[in-house]
């Protein structure tokens, strides 16, 4: 109970964490980007609330031991592999299977996606498609 006396209730939602999270959290060029990732992931560690898709964790591996026009790779491949390890038992990943996957499409025939374009300007533009938009 609160000072004017009423009852605050919540419930601890679980969420998935994208592929960005993971590269910013070993990404220094970014640091404000790196703290918030940190503390996502730790957030998500405490109160078990953080699930990563398999996906995620491949996108990962390919992301941070890619090599950019001059200079080298975030992590080397032993230092990703041993990472992405880490992350299998820190937290719950998801794999695909028939449940998994009714789930989804389940969602996303609810649900408006935001698709975001780039016009011939280099402006973004973002269009909400769902079940009855196009």
């Amino acid at each position: 109970m609160n000072a004017a006396g009423t009852v605050r209730n919540s419930t601890a939602v679980a969420f998935l964490v994208d592929t960005n999270i993971l590269v910013y959290r070993f990404d220094p060029r970014f640091p404000d980007k790196q703290a918030a990732a940190r503390d996502l992931l730790r957030k998500g560690l405490v109160e078990d609330s953080a699930r990563i898709p398999h996906q995620a964790l491949l996108e990962f591996v390919t992301v941070v031991t890619r090599v950019r026009a001059g200079s080298k790779p975030l992590l080397a491949q032993d230092e990703a592999r041993h990472e992405t390890e880490e992350l299998m038992v820190q937290f719950p990943v998801l794999f695909p299977n028939a449940a998994l996957l009714r789930n989804g499409v389940a969602g996303l025939s609810r649900l408006p996606v935001l698709l975001v374009r780039r016009t011939p300007l280099g402006l973004r533009r973002t269009l909400r498609v769902g079940r009855d938009r196009v």
